[in-house]
């Protein structure tokens, strides 16, 4: 998927641009998927110092099982998005406390607010059941008023009121001090087609590999195995079972430049094998090491 982000020309008196975010698969039409206005700084003053945390008077929400709450309802996070640690709520404001899951702590880096603690943040808001109330899946719609007054936090203490409006939404680090203000945000309700794509094709862009055992034979043959080391050519007469140990990768060579070498050594082998009418009833192993 394609994603492009477009900025428009200052409207030469207030400053500010329009803002659109399309996308496209392939070469088909782009989807426009968001639109915003991007202002200056207003004159709205900076939340002071968070105080006594959590506040006074609030009631802790039980977030032990609150991801398997969240999936019944329809949201499925994985590992990296699991960071809620704790909620309360106090009438209509609820608070959060959230961290960086430990499997994308040291991505923290280069980003103004790292996208999965300022998601984590509104899992908070979904556990309490601030929402609609219905048990729906609500997915942020509409953002106003949104400041980034820090980065790189790795923890957040938020804190949601409820209002005419939407929620406000402010949030500090773990020293309290502000690193995020939304004045509005407006949450709303997505089907259980909109999310899985009933109705038309789905695209399934993810790949797995399942490691499935194959039953080894009592008394194995090893003359019928024929090892053959790269650059090796395989002799006249090929074994049932051919293993090619793919080589080690020189040290200080960037990961992408060893996984592109790999790829295209194992390619040639196969294309070869397949264009050799004498492997016709053999097997061709390719054994990786040092895998992680």
């Amino acid at each position: 998927v394609q994603v492009q982000v477009h900025v428009g020309d200052s409207d030469g008196g207030s400053g500010r641009r329009t803002v659109t975010v399309s996308s496209r698969e392939g070469e088909g039409e782009w989807v426009r998927n968001a639109v915003g206005e991007l202002a200056p700084v207003g004159s709205e003053p900076v939340p002071a110092p968070l105080g006594v945390w959590p506040p006074a008077g609030a009631v802790a929400v039980p977030v032990d099982d609150a991801y398997d709450r969240l999936a019944r309802r329809g949201y499925g996070y994985g590992p990296a998005f699991q960071g809620l640690r704790q909620v309360w709520q106090a009438g209509g404001t609820v608070y959060a406390e959230v961290e960086l899951p430990q499997v994308i702590d040291s991505d923290a880096a280069g980003f103004g607010l790292h996208p999965a603690l300022l998601d984590a943040a509104l899992h908070g808001l979904l556990a309490a059941g601030a929402g609609n109330g219905n048990g729906g899946t609500e997915l942020p719609f509409a953002w106003s008023g949104v400041r980034l007054l820090a980065s790189d936090a790795r923890r957040l203490r938020v804190a949601f009121a409820s209002g005419p409006g939407g929620v406000s939404v402010t949030a500090f680090d773990g020293a309290g001090e502000p690193v995020l203000q939304v004045r509005s945000l407006a949450l709303r309700e997505a089907s259980a087609g909109q999310l899985t794509g009933t109705g038309r094709q789905v695209r399934q862009s993810l790949f797995t590999v399942d490691w499935v055992p194959l039953p080894a034979p009592q008394t194995p043959d090893t003359a019928a195995v024929q090892w053959v080391r790269h650059g090796e050519s395989g002799g006249a007469e090929v074994a049932p079972v051919v293993v090619a140990p793919v080589p080690a990768a020189p040290l200080g060579v960037p990961v992408p430049e060893v996984a592109q070498l790999a790829a295209v050594t194992v390619l040639g082998w196969v294309q070869e094998w397949l264009a050799d009418p004498e492997t016709d009833n053999a097997r061709l192993v390719v054994w990786t090491q040092g895998v992680a």
